[in-house]
């Protein structure tokens, strides 16, 4: 039995071999939203709603497995909201160059694929909040990751510009918006209203989530976290026992006891369907 033929060159070789794509026979984009619903099992929390926004290098099938995750950890209904890719290289320059509040946000604002999770992520968030119909849920959990967390960012400066101090949306902002951020490259978490004020101060809980190896983690709350004035609660960053790297589907624990003080976190208790404080 031989091996067949040698290929001299590249116009020799045959090619049977099919990269996934995003998009679709026509060339449409994926939906900017993907429901990960729950299969059997308890009901999760009626009066909770979960939403997870992605962070770079991500297509849209490890976006999927991403919201599936947390999905089965929590037991929870996952509304993801995806942040398109435009490649390892552009995603690394938007995390490194659009990490502070009080800095024009220009590549993200400029960015087709990042515009369009932001738009689309307020409009998730609108809708948790405030809905126009149907049952309001008292608590709306929102979890991003890596790129993912400066445009969480971007869409609460949004809500907290056109929300003026003291009205009732910004009181339902503070009594059920829960923030839960992995990997996070701001130096700053801090919000623009008049002044730069801390983004805890808007919501009813904050946690941050690093691996201390985390290369996109170190731009951001590794290496801030102490800073005077970033608007980071040393004591709401909570940083992993053995993690180093940075997907979060392979990096990054949904366990309590994979991060030191993991114990004192409101997200890591509500696993299997308790309800979140």
């Amino acid at each position: 039995m031989g091996r067949g033929k040698m290929p001299n060159g590249l116009d020799d070789v045959q090619l049977n071999v099919s990269l996934r794509s995003d998009f679709d026979a026509n060339a449409n984009p994926p939906s900017p939203t993907y429901i990960s619903a729950l299969h059997g099992g308890p009901p999760s929390p009626p009066n909770e709603k979960w939403l997870f926004i992605n962070g770079i290098a991500n297509e849209f099938f490890w976006f999927q497995r991403s919201c599936d995750k947390i999905r089965d950890t929590f037991n929870r209904e996952v509304t993801g909201v995806y942040n398109r890719s435009d490649g390892i290289l552009w995603d690394f320059i938007e995390c490194c160059g659009e990490r502070r509040d009080g800095e024009p946000n220009t590549l993200i604002e400029r960015t087709q694929s990042s515009k369009a999770a932001q738009e689309a992520l307020e409009q998730e968030l609108r809708a948790a909040l405030w809905p126009a119909a149907g049952k309001v849920p008292g608590k709306v959990v929102m979890i991003a990751h890596s790129q993912g967390c400066l445009v969480l960012r971007l869409a609460l400066q949004t809500l907290a510009t056109e929300t003026p101090k003291g009205s009732p949306q910004r009181r339902i902002i503070k009594e059920r918006l829960r923030i839960f951020t992995f990997g996070n490259p701001s130096i700053d978490w801090k919000v623009i209203d008049g002044t730069e004020q801390p983004l805890s101060k808007y919501v009813h809980t904050t946690e941050h989530f690093a691996n201390e190896t985390d290369f996109v983690a170190m731009l951001g709350v590794v290496m801030h976290r102490d800073d005077k004035g970033s608007g980071y609660d040393p004591n709401m960053v909570f940083y992993s026992k053995t993690g180093k790297a940075h997907l979060f589907g392979a990096h990054y624990s949904l366990g309590v006891n994979a991060y030191h003080g993991g114990e004192k976190s409101q997200l890591l208790k509500a696993v299997n369907g308790t309800e979140i404080a």
